[in-house]
């Protein structure tokens, strides 16, 4: 855009004839001459006093036309400079990135995005479906934190653990060493094994299938059952290696023990399975059997712990959140994409709304020159007939004063008018080379101007289209994407 304008002062300053003549004293000169009746009547050629009128009015002329060349050029400088800025350039450089870039996100991510909410959809039905064979009417819950979950383990297995110590101390001839890596390997086998059955086999008691719920039921006798047997196995284990610590060799044959007594010295496990398999509780001490109670029961603490952690339905939670995540970063994957639609979509925009102010404003300035070049054009063809007719003024005064004391006719060369003697314009043509160049240049290019502009605003406005259905497509799997905002209890 071009913001050159031309002064709006008077082009040309009008010449005074009457000042002019005073200041040439023509009227006294003329006086003078005439009566020394010069110039003489046969003279073929204007005298000294013409051809001094004839060169100051050609000075005039040459200034103002020396004057109209360098306006012309300035504003044919001014008209080239707009005539480039109403092309399309700029909406190819600038524009047109930005707007293949929000069709890329249109064409490529939103579909995809289109693909994955479809997938979504069909997930969020198969997991109602799945939900209702099983009869869960009720959402899943939310899993405890796992560091919570496995620092109860550990407390329960410290706890087991000491108190086995305190049950293993007693006569072991592996001492406090041996006695504290027994406990705390019975312990926390214990609850390990207790755990996991809670957590794979215990909540399959809930599932509405006959294998998961008979694999549920087992669970629970395997619970109720073994743990007694386990523990009680445990209990005698204890009372086998305190009778083993106690036997002592025989006096005079060391590696003779006393009758009885080498089953359970060389095998205390089998020993204590051999008691249990032959119902000799009668062996059990009192604080056998509380060690027996207290690991039933931290067991069956620990294998509720199992089955309370996460959702008390096989797999429901893990179904559950796996849909959930998915739905989570459909909708934050959407966000993102329509935002930098919307971001490109704004600097588009804005890049567009620049481009046709900056075109108006061009075409603007483009008809203020040619208009003030029109304006150069009329007013020198005004001031050259000024001119003309100031210096017909300035011979008649001379010719005039010079006539009316003479004693003899004045020459023929009074009788012609007064001509510039290199006049601009001849009638509609431009004589004038150089300023014929100016004046001629760029015309005839209103349609041209108006062709060009017309196919930049078409330009400006295709683009904007372009964007419109790109950004109405991103918006429509934004506004279908809602319908995924709520969880899937929502839908119920």
């Amino acid at each position: 855009m071009d913001q050159q304008r031309l002064s709006d002062q008077t082009l040309f300053k009008p010449v005074d004839a009457v000042r002019m003549a005073k200041q040439m004293s023509l009227s006294e000169i003329g006086i003078e001459r005439g009566k020394q009746n010069l110039p003489p009547p046969t003279t073929a050629l204007p005298d000294e006093i013409e051809q001094s009128i004839i060169e100051q009015v050609s000075a005039h002329h040459s200034s103002v036309v020396n004057d109209v060349q360098l306006r012309l050029q300035a504003v044919n400088s001014g008209i080239s400079r707009n005539l480039g800025s109403i092309g399309t350039s700029v909406l190819e450089t600038d524009v047109d990135p930005l707007v293949s870039r929000i069709e890329q996100y249109a064409n490529t991510d939103i579909i995809d995005l289109h693909d994955t909410r479809t997938k979504l959809k069909e997930q969020r039905e198969y997991f109602r479906s799945w939900r209702t064979r099983r009869n869960l009417a009720r959402p899943a819950r939310e899993p405890k934190p796992a560091f919570s979950f496995f620092a109860d383990l550990f407390v329960l297995a410290i706890a087991e653990g000491g108190l086995n110590l305190f049950f293993f101390m007693e006569g072991n001839e592996f001492g406090i060493l041996g006695a504290f890596l027994q406990a705390f390997l019975i312990a926390g086998a214990n609850i390990v094994v207790c755990t996991v059955v809670g957590f794979v086999l215990l909540k399959r008691v809930n599932s509405v299938f006959i294998l998961n719920k008979a694999l549920g039921f087992l669970s629970i006798i395997f619970l109720v059952i073994g743990l007694p047997i386990v523990h009680g196995i445990v209990g005698f284990y204890r009372i086998a290696r305190k009778e083993a610590a106690s036997i002592a060799p025989l006096d005079g044959a060391p590696d003779v023990v006393a009758e009885g007594a080498a089953e359970i010295v060389t095998s205390q496990l089998w020993t204590a399975i051999s008691w249990a398999t032959n119902f000799e509780f009668h062996r059990l001490d009192e604080m056998s059997i509380i060690m027996c109670v207290i690991g039933t029961i931290l067991g069956a603490y620990a294998a509720r712990k199992g089955y309370e952690f996460g959702d008390r339905y096989p797999d429901y939670t893990k179904n559950y959140f796996d849909y959930e995540d998915r739905r989570v970063y459909y909708l934050d994957h959407l966000q993102e994409i329509t935002d930098e639609i919307l971001t490109e979509q704004e600097e588009a925009s804005g890049k567009i709304g620049t481009f046709l102010v900056a075109l108006s404003a061009s075409l603007t300035s483009l008809s203020d020159f040619r208009n003030r070049k029109t304006e150069l054009s009329v007013s020198l063809r005004g001031f050259e007939s000024h001119l003309t007719e100031v210096g017909k003024a300035l011979l008649s005064e001379y010719r005039g004063a010079n006539e009316s004391v003479r004693t003899v006719p004045a020459p023929n060369t009074f009788q012609k008018q007064f001509a510039l003697p290199d006049p601009v314009f001849d009638g509609d043509s431009v004589r004038n080379s150089g300023l014929a160049s100016q004046i001629l240049k760029h015309e005839g290019i209103d349609a041209q101007v108006n062709r060009t502009a017309e196919a930049a605003k078409k330009a400006a406005e295709k683009y904007r289209e372009r964007v419109q259905v790109a950004i109405e497509r991103a918006q429509s799997e934004l506004h279908a994407g809602e319908e995924l905002k709520g969880s899937i209890e929502d839908y119920e």
